[in-house]
């Protein structure tokens, strides 16, 4: 789902201030990679790796006071009402975009986003 937003990446970065705290790059980075040691012990191919992945992920950008707080937070609630784990911003937010457990889910969440949003890319 794309934002028409007239912000540039300049803008964004011109406005963000990094968080502090435990959200850190590391501290992500060594959980996630425990989570995947611990899923690949089992399986050579985890079932439901979107799901171990899914609450890694966050984009700080999101956090810029340039951008439009409220809608952010409806496209990515319409996100994960429809099927998806976990909704982000990419980069600097031009897309905001879903991680769903399958295709069946993202095809059926597909067919509900097309009358709120009109351009929708489907992975082929």
């Amino acid at each position: 789902i794309t934002f028409k937003d007239k912000l540039t990446t300049r803008d964004i970065f011109k406005n963000f201030n990094p968080p502090a705290g435990p959200k850190n790059r590391a501290t992500i980075s060594k959980k996630l990679a425990m989570t995947l040691k611990t899923a690949f012990k089992k399986t050579s191919r985890p079932k439901n790796l979107p799901g171990l992945i899914s609450p890694f992920l966050l984009n700080h950008l999101e956090l810029c006071p340039k951008i439009n707080q409220t809608r952010l937070r409806l496209v990515k609630q319409r996100l994960k009402s429809t099927g998806a784990l976990n909704a982000l911003m990419s980069g600097a937010g031009s897309t905001i975009y879903g991680i769903y457990p399958n295709n069946y889910t993202l095809k059926q969440a597909s067919n509900i986003l097309k009358k709120h949003y009109s351009i929708i890319i489907l992975p082929q």
